[in-house]
């Protein structure tokens, strides 16, 4: 499904800046984030269904939703080019980034906006990324995940 671009950003920015999806600083010094809620929020505010674990009656965490995808190729499409992603998104799909982890995983949508960005660590430009994370923040995909991730095509 292609959206305006204005859309796109509108609910991403809606989720990156909604007070509830905020960074917690623990007494214990660690962060709760809730890259999982963004997801979730963005997918529901565009139409979609996605990132709901029916069984546990609550929203997926990164590594369920990047198992959802991995497993739903009728509802997404995996591929692995950064610059895939930056062309999509900036057509007005919705794309995600993903990179499961050991214990928690990280997932983002790529920012749909005309900017690339020359990325040392990963050897190549990278698209910017609309991060709900340790930082609410758009920047560019390069600070949000320690490799490369996974793209996924958000079909329907």
């Amino acid at each position: 499904m292609i959206f305006e671009i204005d859309r796109l950003k509108k609910v991403m920015d809606e989720a990156r800046n909604d007070p509830a999806l905020q960074p917690i600083k623990n007494k214990d010094k660690s962060v709760t984030t809730f890259c999982n809620l963004g997801a979730f929020r963005i997918s529901q505010d565009l139409g979609f269904n996605h990132f709901w674990n029916e069984g546990k009656d609550r929203i997926m965490l990164a590594n369920e939703a990047i198992k959802y995808m991995d497993e739903s190729p009728h509802q997404f499409s995996k591929f692995y080019s950064p610059m895939v992603a930056y062309n999509l998104a900036n057509a007005g799909y919705l794309i995600y980034a993903a990179q499961h982890g050991d214990i928690h995983g990280h997932l983002c949508a790529i920012y749909p906006i005309q900017e690339l960005v020359t990325s040392g660590k990963l050897g190549c430009q990278v698209p910017m990324v609309n991060n709900i994370g340790k930082e609410n923040k758009v920047f560019g995909l390069n600070w949000a995940f320690s490799e490369m991730p996974d793209f996924y095509l958000c079909i329907s």
